[in-house]
């Protein structure tokens, strides 16, 4: 089980600096094998008001579109980043291989001349 928050830093008026207040938002993610356990934990007030204004169905509905659109942005994000490495390496490995062409050229005709 991995956990993650958003960190902030504490107050100015905190008598105690040495302990970081609670982060508005918090996450808890358990990786099982049927599937990801997520919840999340956010006090912010606009996001409680957002949430409580709100019918549990959807309440529920809104977590689903976030959690699908946020997920489909990142599976989107890495098929990116892993077609650009990809695109990167097929680029070098055509110069490479065109140095290699270009000396085995160069080598081959000088067999020729001799």
């Amino acid at each position: 089980m991995s956990q993650s928050s958003i960190p902030i830093s504490p107050s100015p008026s905190t008598s105690t600096p040495w302990i970081l207040p609670a982060p508005p938002v918090s996450a808890t993610v358990q990786i099982r094998p049927g599937g990801v356990a997520a919840e999340i934990l956010d006090s912010r007030p606009e996001c409680v008001a957002t949430f409580g204004a709100l019918e549990p169905g959807a309440q529920q509905l809104l977590v689903y579109d976030v959690w699908t659109v946020g997920m489909r942005a990142i599976m989107n994000a890495r098929a990116a980043a892993e077609d650009a490495q990809l695109s990167n390496i097929a680029g070098r490995l055509k110069v490479e291989l065109a140095e290699q062409l270009a000396r085995h050229t160069e080598h081959a005709a000088e067999v020729v001349q001799d």
